[in-house]
């Protein structure tokens, strides 16, 4: 059988203002988000063809349904209303959350094998390459990574801002996982997830590692730079290195 795939872009507009983030105007993401959602419409891998939006912070989206009704491609939004985070708890829990929400709505997902998500003000050009060096059965695919010596905190971490999951994966291991974050450790997601698949030893159909390189392009949120920053950008060549010589050194 083969894959078949839902694009699921999450979206918060107007973030929670407790949280510290250094790209917090709506403004400014309202234009990420929608410039990241016509990348995503008018790429022409048929395997990108059905696209999930959900926001959660209540915002209008006829711009992006105005643009969505002119694509061939099949779209769904899912608009949830502002809701505080649970207090000391930082955006993963939100982002899960709503994620969960979306896809128990979700029609397109009846039609598909798996998800991307993908946090929807980023672009991954190299998605489709990396969609074609996964292999058939695969139930998760991450880019796990750990901390480098020289770094304040050891912890192992997996990326969130680009998954790809068979839905009968994510029902099973990570649905609701973020109920079980809290105040102190493990306090992101990031953490939480590298902890949950670390401890599925008899798990079969985990990715650790992508067999390519697949950065995002856009600007960061948590700080005031964007990802094809010249220091990025070495980073992003060395990762691309060492998945050719070394592949168990994560970094």
């Amino acid at each position: 059988m083969q894959n078949t795939y839902l694009l699921v872009l999450t979206a918060t507009i107007t973030p929670d203002s407790s949280i510290r983030l250094a790209r917090s105007d709506p403004g400014l993401r309202r234009q990420d988000y929608f410039n990241a959602f016509c990348y995503w419409l008018n790429h022409n891998d048929p395997r990108l063809s059905r696209i999930l939006l959900v926001e959660n912070s209540g915002a209008d989206l006829a711009d992006f349904r105005l643009v969505a009704s002119r694509s061939k491609k099949k779209t769904e939004f899912v608009s949830l209303p502002a809701k505080r985070l649970p207090p000391g708890l930082h955006y993963g829990y939100g982002e899960l959350a709503m994620l969960d929400l979306a896809l128990a709505q979700s029609r397109l997902r009846l039609e598909t094998t798996h998800m991307i998500k993908v946090t929807g003000r980023l672009l991954f050009p190299g998605l489709p390459k990396l969609l074609r060096r996964l292999p058939a059965n695969f139930g998760l695919a991450v880019d796990a990574r750990r901390n480098l010596p020289f770094r304040r905190s050891a912890n192992g971490f997996i990326p969130t801002q680009l998954l790809i999951a068979s839905h009968d994966f994510y029902d099973f291991h990570l649905r609701r996982c973020y109920r079980e974050l809290k105040p102190q450790y493990p306090y992101y997601i990031e953490n939480l997830f590298f902890d949950r698949l670390r401890a599925m030893h008899d798990v079969q159909g985990i990715l650790w590692r992508y067999p390519v390189n697949c950065e995002p392009l856009g600007s960061a949120a948590h700080a005031h730079k964007r990802y094809d920053h010249p220091t990025r950008t070495l980073i992003t060549m060395l990762r691309a290195f060492f998945r050719v010589v070394a592949p168990g050194f994560w970094f």
